[in-house]
């Protein structure tokens, strides 16, 4: 697990390559994000590794905003609303990692971001992205999980 802030709010986040998209714990969301949540047009199932069905149900809800980690690093991310267990609120999952591609030392458990438009340094402002990272948030939320009929998290 590692420690990213959203809108200057501290999360332990996990990072999981076998969750088909991102996740923010719902309760944490309507306390800390209400005014970011937006309403997905039609339900996505959402099942855990075994292909159960999880008990929180279908994903209803979504947010899209700057995930910022401890190096100042930041990108924009969609989280999808879910109940999430205490030790982390927030879930990157494959589709972060490919498009991140961070460099991880899995010996001294580190990671490192190498040069890549939608990961910047906190030293260039945030809006100059806006016109790259836009074009990958054009097209509709639910679209995001649709390759898979059903949203998978580990």
């Amino acid at each position: 697990m590692i420690h990213s802030h959203l809108n200057n709010m501290p999360y332990v986040t996990l990072i999981d390559c076998g969750a088909t998209a991102s996740f923010i714990d719902i309760g944490a969301a309507h306390a800390n994000h209400p005014d970011l949540i937006m309403q997905l047009p039609t339900p996505v199932p959402l099942s855990l590794f075994d292909g159960e069905q999880t008990s929180s149900g279908s994903l209803t809800e979504y947010l899209t905003t700057n995930v910022t980690f401890e190096d100042g690093t930041s990108s924009l991310v969609r989280f999808y609303l879910t109940r999430l267990h205490p030790s982390a609120k927030l879930v990157l999952g494959f589709p972060w990692l490919r498009d991140a591609n961070p460099q991880i030392d899995w010996k001294s458990l580190t990671y490192t971001f190498s040069h890549n438009p939608y990961y910047l340094p906190p030293t260039v402002p945030a809006a100059s992205v806006l016109g790259i990272a836009s074009t990958a948030l054009t097209s509709s939320p639910e679209a995001t999980l649709a390759e898979g009929t059903t949203a998978r998290r580990v």
